[in-house]
This record gives C-alpha cells, sequence and structure tokens, in this order.
C-alpha cells in the first residue's frame, strides 16, 4: 500500500488496519521512515482503499513532527508501536500512536491522535 517509488528501500512498520463499517472503507496507519536518510526517525502514514484493499489511495503523512526512538534516553524495550491502533466510522478516520517528537522530549512517550475526514 505505500507509493514509495520502485526499488527505494524505506523502512514501513507497525501497521494498523480499520475498516469503516458504513462506507466499507479499508483504512492503514504505519509508522514510515520515508522522510530520514538515515532511517531513523519515522512519521506515521495513512492510505485508503474503496475497493477491499485491491488498490490505495495517496500516501498521506499524518503525524506532524517526525519520532526518533532511537535517541534521546528512548527506553527501548517499551514495546514500541504496540499500543497503537485506528478506528474508522462514517466517514472519520481516526489514527492512535505514541512517539517522542523532540519538540516535547521532556514528555517522553506521549499519546498522539488526528481525525481525517474523508466524506
Amino acid at each position: 500500500m505505500n507509493d514509495d517509488a520502485a526499488g527505494v528501500a524505506n523502512n514501513q512498520f507497525n501497521q494498523w488496519l480499520g475498516a469503516d463499517p458504513f462506507d466499507g472503507s479499508v483504512n492503514l496507519f504505519w509508522n514510515d521512515a520515508r522522510n530520514d536518510p538515515a532511517h531513523l526517525s519515522v512519521h506515521i502514514f495513512y492510505a485508503r482503499s474503496t475497493n477491499g484493499g485491491l488498490s490505495f489511495g495517496k500516501n498521506v503523512q499524518v503525524a506532524t513532527a517526525p519520532t526518533n526512538e532511537t535517541c534521546c534516553g528512548a527506553y527501548l524495550r517499551d514495546r514500541y508501536g504496540d499500543y497503537e491502533g485506528v478506528a474508522a466510522m462514517d466517514g472519520s478516520v481516526h489514527p492512535i500512536w505514541t512517539d517522542r517528537r523532540a519538540a516535547m522530549a521532556s514528555l517522553d512517550e506521549e499519546i498522539f491522535t488526528a481525525t481525517i475526514t474523508v466524506k
């Protein structure tokens, strides 16, 4: 479902899926390192399918800031990505994820969300 150019190697991981019971869309979110040449910082990305997962639309960056789970005192055994998910209902999609964005480093790992309206 990612729309990286053919032959480009980026890290995409910790994917989540939410199906909207009203419109039948399949909504996917994942951590993606495409914006960092060193592949250490990731953003949350989103893609949507309206044909049962046969194809997906353009990838959309959801997180407004990157997170780097390899620096800044990160406790790597915290199961990065384990407590994340997505809910989709009637054209509104809500991913939930944790990150330790640099702008809020004093907060350590925190919960973030966004609302994507597809109607």
